[in-house]
């Protein structure tokens, strides 16, 4: 916030949401790392990161000057997590998915799929992911073909 000639920091909170990019105070990185501790973040699925992709913590931000850097393309999640048993590759490894579905029913393809090997260890990430982006979660079951359609076999007609 402007204050006469003086730029006043507002709270990382009141930060405008979407995939811009501001200038932010991370106090740790000036105590720990000898280094300034203003420097230009944006908003990630887990919190903040900085132009190398780190996670960062700041306090308090002031807005970044015109030319603006490009945005990231980063948006806020919605929809809901689901965790399905699926095949992996030509040998169709059994796996399970963790990934997101959106509103209209389509897969969030701005965010990877997680593949475990486990049931235990999907709906562990399923649940984690759940935390972080505030969606809810459920299992999906995985259907390779659909269920009402009836293989046919010419050599039963004869």
């Amino acid at each position: 916030m402007l204050v006469g000639n003086v730029m006043v920091p507002d709270p990382i909170a009141a930060a405008p949401d979407g995939d811009g990019w501001v200038l932010g105070y991370v106090p740790i990185r000036g105590e720990l790392h000898d280094k300034s501790p203003w420097l230009a973040i944006t908003r990630c699925d887990g919190g903040w990161r900085d132009d190398e992709g780190y996670l960062v913590e700041p306090t308090v931000f002031v807005p970044l000057p015109d030319p603006q850097p490009c945005p990231t393309g980063w948006k806020r999640a919605e929809g809901a997590i689901f965790v399905s048993n699926g095949w992996l590759g030509d040998d169709r490894k059994p796996v399970w998915l963790v990934g997101i579905t959106l509103p209209d029913g389509s897969n969030d393809d701005s965010r990877e799929w997680d593949i475990r090997s486990s049931k235990d260890q999907a709906i562990t990430a399923a649940c984690q992911l759940s935390a972080m982006l505030d969606l809810p979660w459920s299992e999906m079951p995985f259907v390779d073909a659909p269920s009402n359609i009836i293989p046919f076999n010419r050599a039963d007609r004869a």
